[in-house]
């Protein structure tokens, strides 16, 4: 009977074993996803830190198109190219802000900023409201 429960202990033991590593397994399983799910919402928050970034940033630079400095003017039309080299869907918004700029300048001279608004214009003439090119 001793000998049984000897060769029977070997066997339970195993088992245990065995147990143990699959509670570890699921173990590190869980936790991974846990980590997965927390890297995935940090990036998400990140994302739209810069994206509420870039709209504060544009808004500025909007209001300084009116500024009556030129340099001031010109630095937020370079500001708004800028930003939309980082995101695309506000291409058709910054010509729509453009156009809008150019029309109510009253001035006979073409200046630089009122310039490089036509010139990006130009640039950018198949662009729709999603971003993209209208290649149709």
């Amino acid at each position: 009977m001793l000998e049984w429960l000897l060769q029977e202990s070997g066997v339970v033991q195993d088992w245990i074993v065995s147990l143990g590593i699959i509670a570890g397994l699921i173990f590190a399983f869980v936790r991974s996803r846990a980590i997965d799910k927390q890297a995935k919402h940090a990036g998400e928050q990140a994302h739209l830190n810069r994206r509420a970034h870039a709209t504060e940033l544009f808004n500025k630079a909007v209001e300084q198109l009116y500024h009556e400095h030129l340099a001031i003017r010109l630095g937020a039309v370079y500001t708004l190219m800028g930003i939309v080299e980082n995101y695309p869907d506000l291409d058709f918004k910054t010509v729509e802000i453009f156009q809008a700029r150019i029309r109510e300048d009253s001035s006979e001279n073409v200046t630089p900023d009122i310039q490089e608004m036509i010139n990006y214009i130009i640039q950018n003439d198949d662009v729709d409201e999603s971003g993209d090119a209208d290649h149709g």
